[in-house]
Order: C-alpha cells, then sequence, then structure tokens
C-alpha cells in the first residue's frame, strides 16, 4: 500500500517528484515502468506489481487553449480496483510543478479513505499515518473502539505531531469507558497542535482536555456548541450526550424529594444519544457487545440500572439514584446511600426506557435491513418488552447473517429465546435449546465471538470451565466495571458462586478479592466494592458454603442469612422483607437476587413463599433470559433456581412441577 508506481505518460516524473515528499512512500523507478514497454491497460498494472507496487497511477493530458487538464487514477495492483481519482487544472504556457504536486496530494488523501478538510494537507507527510487514520475511522463507524483506539495511537506513533491523530484517540479510548488517565496526554497534546485540527476539531479537542480533567461544565459547553451549530454532526451529539451522562455532580435542591439532584438532565443526554444514533445507525455494531450490555447500561433498560453521584460540598459524600418517571421525562432522584429509596414509578420508568430501545432498534432494521446485528438488537427489546415475535426475527437475523461472528450472535441469543419458550413444560425444545448451546461451545474457538455471552452459554450448561475462561477475558472487564485491581478474581468469585463450585475454591478466590480490594480500592470506596463482590457472591454461595464475608456488610439479604445461621428464621423473615422496601419490585428482580431470598425462605420454614418467590422469577422469562444471555452469574443463577424449585415441589408432593422442573435441569446440565 505505501509502494506507488506511476505509468508512463508525459507528468509522470512530477508525479513522481510529489509523491517522495511523502513520509514512508517508496516509489517505482520510472525507468524501470518505461524499459518495459508504454503500453496502457493491465500490462500497467503488471508491471507495477512485478516491481512490488501496490498502488499504480496512470495519468493523461488534454490541452485545450490556454489551458491543460490533467487527469489520474490510483489503483489497487492486485486487483485492479479505482481507489480514486482527481484532475486539476494548469495554465498551458506556465509550469505545472504546483498542480501536479496537489494531484499526487489528493489522490494519496482519498486513497487514505478521507479527504482531508481544506488547509490541513499538511496536517501529517506520513502516508502510515494517515493510513492508520482511516482505519481508526473505519473502526469508528462500527463503534468498535478499543481497535480504533490502537489505529489510531499508530498513527500518532508514526507522526507524533498528527494531531487528528492524536484527537481521535483521546475520543475513542474515553468512549470506551478507559480511564481519564489513559487519554489525557492525547487529548492536551492534539489541543496543543491546534494548527493541525480544523475549527471544529479544535472546538472537540477543548471539550476532552475539560473532560480529562473532570471540568464537566466547560466540556458539556464546548458539546453543546458544537451540536446547536453541527444538527447532522454524530460527534457532536454522541459527545454531548456522553458529557452529560458522565456528569455525576450532584448539587443541593430543596425542591427535590432528597434534597438534592443531579446537575445534568440524564433525559436530556438520552435525547441526544439518541439523536448521534439516528445519525448514524451502524454503531448497533458496538453497542451489540455483552449482549447488549452497553445499550442497556446506556439506556437504562433495567430496574437496577442506577446512576451513582457524588458532592464535592458535602465531602465527596456518594449517592444512589434509580430511574423514575415524572410529566413524561426520564428522572434520577439521588439519595444519599444510607437513605435510599426506590422510585414508586421505577417499573414505569423501565417500561418507557424499553419502549425506546425498541424504537431505536426498529430504526436501525429500517436503516440497515440486511444487518443481522440490528435484527437481533431488535429481537432483544422484543424479549424486553415482553411481546411474541423474538424468535422469527432472530431466525431472519441468522438467515442473513454473512460472517461467522454474526451467525453465533443471533444463534446465541436464539438459544435464550428457545429455552424462555420451552421450559419447563417442553423437554424437547429444551434439548434443542441446550444442543444448539453445545454447537456454539464446540465452534466458539474457531470464530470472534462476544465472551460474556459464551461464558453465559457455558453456564447454562453447567461447563465451569469454558464459562470462567469467557468471563475472564480483558474486553469483560470494561463491560462489567471492575476495578482493574479486582479483575478477573472478583468476576470469577460471583461466577464460581453461582455455579456451586467446591468451597476450597470459592474460600480461595473470596481471601484474593478481599486483598486485593484492601490493596486497590480508597478507602471509601471499600464497603461498596466488599458488598457488590463479596457479599454478593456470599449470598449466591451460602446455600451450599459459608465464606467469611458473612461476617462483614450491610446487605439486608447478608443480614437475613446470618439471623438464619443463628437460628432466628423469624428475624431472617423480617430482614428480607424489610430489605425488599428499597431494593425494587419483586417482578423485575433478577435471578442472583430471587434464588438466594426463595432458599432463605425456604429454609426458614416458608415453603409457600419460597414457591411463590420461585414461581415469580420463572414463570415468566421475559426479560430474564435476555439478561441471563450476557450475563453468566445470572444465567448459572437461574438453573440453580430451576433446581430449588423442582426439590420444593418433590418436597411439598407437587410431581408435576417436581418432574417438569427437575427434567429441564436433567437436560441442561446433561453431560
Amino acid at each position: 500500500a505505501y509502494r506507488f508506481a506511476v505509468a508512463p505518460f508525459e507528468f509522470a516524473p512530477l508525479v513522481l517528484d510529489a509523491l517522495a515528499r511523502w513520509d514512508g512512500v517508496s516509489l517505482v523507478d520510472e525507468r524501470q515502468m518505461a524499459a518495459d514497454g508504454s503500453g496502457q491497460g493491465d500490462s500497467d498494472r503488471a508491471r507495477a506489481a512485478a516491481h512490488g507496487a501496490g498502488r499504480l497511477i496512470r495519468g493523461q493530458v488534454e490541452r485545450a487553449g490556454a489551458e491543460v487538464r490533467i487527469s489520474a487514477q490510483l489503483l489497487d495492483t492486485r486487483t485492479g480496483e479505482l481507489l480514486a481519482r482527481h484532475a486539476v487544472r494548469a495554465p498551458a504556457g506556465g509550469s505545472p510543478d504546483s498542480a501536479v504536486a496537489a494531484l499526487a496530494d489528493e489522490l494519496v488523501l482519498l486513497a487514505a479513505g478521507r479527504p482531508a478538510d481544506a488547509g490541513l494537507r499538511n496536517a501529517t507527510r506520513s502516508l502510515p499515518a494517515r493510513y492508520a487514520l482511516a482505519r481508526g475511522l473505519r473502526a469508528v463507524n462500527a463503534w468498535d473502539l478499543r481497535a480504533a483506539a490502537d489505529d489510531f495511537s499508530d498513527a500518532a506513533r508514526l507522526d507524533p505531531r498528527f494531531g487528528q491523530a492524536l484527537l481521535w484517540d483521546a475520543l475513542a479510548r474515553a468512549w470506551s469507558g478507559a480511564p481519564a488517565a489513559a487519554w489525557r496526554s492525547s487529548a492536551e497534546r492534539a489541543h496543543a497542535l491546534e494548527a493541525g485540527l480544523s475549527p471544529r476539531e479544535r472546538i472537540v479537542a477543548a471539550a476532552a482536555v475539560a473532560m480529562s480533567r473532570d471540568d464537566m461544565v466547560t466540556a458539556c459547553a464546548h458539546w453543546a456548541r458544537l451540536a446547536r451549530d453541527n444538527p447532522g454532526d454524530f460527534i457532536a451529539w454522541y459527545g454531548w450526550g456522553d458529557c452529560l451522562s458522565r456528569d455525576d455532580t450532584v448539587l443541593r435542591d430543596p425542591a427535590s424529594a432528597s434534597g438534592w439532584r443531579f446537575r445534568t438532565s440524564y433525559h436530556a443526554a438520552l435525547r441526544a444519544y439518541q439523536r448521534a444514533l439516528q445519525l448514524q445507525p451502524s454503531v448497533h455494531e458496538g453497542l451489540s457487545a455483552g449482549g447488549f450490555e452497553p445499550v442497556s447500561t446506556l439506556f437504562k433498560l433495567r430496574p437496577t440500572s442506577a446512576r451513582f453521584g457524588r458532592s464535592a460540598t458535602a465531602g465527596q459524600a456518594r449517592f444512589l439514584a434509580l430511574p423514575g418517571w415524572v410529566a413524561d421525562t426520564l428522572v434520577f432522584v439521588p439519595w444519599p446511600l444510607s437513605e435510599f429509596r426506590t422510585p414508586p414509578t421505577l417499573l414505569e420508568a423501565v417500561q418507557h426506557q424499553r419502549e425506546l430501545f425498541h424504537e431505536i432498534a426498529t430504526g436501525w432494521t429500517t436503516a440497515l435491513p440486511s444487518s443481522p446485528t440490528a435484527l437481533v438488537a431488535l429481537a432483544h427489546a422484543i424479549e424486553l418488552l415482553g411481546q411474541p415475535g423474538a424468535r422469527e426475527t432472530i431466525e431472519r437475523a441468522r438467515k442473513l447473517a454473512a460472517t461467522p461472528t454474526d451467525s453465533f450472535r443471533a444463534a446465541s441469543q436464539l438459544v435464550w429465546v428457545r429455552l424462555r419458550l420451552a421450559a419447563p413444560h417442553d423437554p424437547a425444545g429444551v434439548a434443542a435449546a441446550s444442543a444448539l448451546a453445545d454447537t456454539l461451545l464446540a465452534r466458539s474457538g474457531e470464530v470472534p465471538v462476544d465472551p460474556l455471552a459464551l461464558a453465559s452459554l457455558a453456564a447454562l450448561r453447567g461447563r465451569t470451565g469454558a464459562a470462567i475462561a469467557g468471563i475472564s477475558q480483558p474486553d469483560v472487564r470494561l463491560t462489567l466495571e471492575v476495578p482493574p485491581g479486582l479483575f478477573p478474581a472478583a468476576p470469577r468469585l460471583l461466577l464460581h458462586a453461582a455455579l456451586g463450585s467446591p468451597a476450597d475454591t470459592l474460600r480461595r478466590l473470596e481471601r484474593e478479592v478481599a486483598e486485593a480490594i484492601d490493596r486497590s480500592i480508597p478507602p471509601r470506596d471499600r464497603a461498596a466494592a466488599r458488598e457488590a463482590w463479596i457479599a454478593r457472591a456470599v449470598t449466591l454461595a451460602f446455600p451450599g458454603v459459608r465464606l467469611e464475608g458473612a461476617e462483614a456488610g450491610g446487605d439486608y439479604l447478608l443480614a437475613a442469612l446470618r439471623a438464619l445461621a443463628r437460628g432466628d428464621s423469624t428475624a431472617a423473615r423480617a430482614m428480607l422483607a424489610a430489605g425488599l422496601g428499597t431494593s425494587g419490585p419483586l417482578a423485575e428482580r433478577p435471578a442472583d437476587a430471587l434464588f438466594p431470598e426463595a432458599w432463605l425462605l425456604a429454609a426458614s420454614g416458608d415453603t409457600v413463599a419460597a414457591v411463590a418467590w420461585l414461581d415469580r422469577l420463572l414463570g415468566s422469562l421475559y426479560g430474564k433470559a435476555a439478561r441471563a444471555a450476557s450475563d453468566p452469574v445470572e444465567a448459572a443463577a437461574l438453573v440453580q433456581a430451576m433446581q430449588l424449585r423442582a426439590d420444593l415441589a418433590a418436597a411439598t408432593g407437587d410431581t408435576v412441577a417436581a418432574n417438569a422442573w427437575g427434567t429441564t435441569v436433567r437436560i441442561l446440565r446433561a453431560d
């Protein structure tokens, strides 16, 4: 790609001189091309390829009165593909040098995949850097931000003064969830090289620098200005939404139920995001990662979709808010952690958000009707709404899948839809879902696949090694928002606990996570980290294994389990009932919460309540199956809940339910 040949024509020497001014370019000497003859057509391409050139320029000169028109084409010598074409004009009696130089430069820039902004031709003279930038921009278009960041980093390494590459490196890393320390330097260097940026890019650089310094007021003002001035600019709208959603500052507000409010509106952030996704629907490819986990986080599709806050005026106090719905607006009312309350309109808010996602996914399928990923996104939205049609939509996606990765994504979603439709009274349907999961697990090493989707399938089938390997992949850390010092031990602990792994494995991992928290988490955040990673693991493991973490933490379920361990079942049930008042609606509780809660009720002697608990979970798997598809802990807990339901049915003489759920589990955990 960096070795050029020029077919013999009148100004071929001038084109070669112009190309020689680019760094990273090598040239086939004009005498080498001329020595083989001066014919046109495929012979030019063959001669260029024989001399190792990947690119061939063919030129033509036309004279008309006082003007000379010089045109040229750039071709790929391997395929013959026309990569770019351009023409310039020069006075017939004057020097054509500057016109030919402009012609050569434009061919190079067009071949790099992105015509340069006027005035930015000299942003870099490195052709490899230009090509790396172009690759990165194509990756951004598919929303593969990590691959894009690598390409932009390569471009900046090839030319450390390439401001556009540095700016895009900062944006790609910021939007992929990397900490500010990982991209602050790129943002500041780009801002300092503003002569190599367009006026619009200078504002973007100023916004990126402000965000890296946690000056969200300044950053959001820059993004808002860009969005207002550029209503068709995806980058401006996405950047504005990202800035508004990142701002976690909480301010005092006597009009709020809690006495506090967030400085920025998440509803406004979502309007900006929605506009961005309308402008560039191809972004859905990247948002499909982790079973659409980025979508769930962005659009707050679950009752557990929290917004965290902090107050600079209250000693960096921490706040928590769940979605609410007021006057057709999504609202987050921040509460101090010790005073947290669940919004009464939580389920209404989640329903509205799921309807919004369905609208967006429908727009993706309209704009990109041949995209299997868009259809899988629509099926996911249908599942979350509990509407029919998900299976048919996924089957359409499988037929359209053009790559093994697309095929895997659609088929893995189909496993969960089949299971949801079949369990527990259609053993053949459960067996079909299980067999498809096995097929995907067996072929997973052949194609790039989503590690969380793979881990969920393995957890469903009880294949611990494959599940742990999937959840330990580096890409998973950002998706699950695991602090760097706790990865991969913390997610491994949760998954082992949900799978019912041996006590020595769980205790070793618990000690490892506890030591990592003390070593890598700031003191003020350690209690929250223990509750998020150790307490949750304790509640999942408790039915079979007592962990040391049961003695620490303020989680209501932990407190109830401790009371039960003391033999005080009445207190255990009371603590569970009190805790549920602040933990969200029961109908939307995830399996990894409902399963230990049901176990606790059964162990404390209230089998009827435990059965009702499990039937709320298993009676309607809409939404829960969709969540399990990207959450291996949820997937493992779901099977544990099915087993507990079978056991309780057998204990109470309900042979129909015992056989139905027992058969389902035996099929899922066979072999």
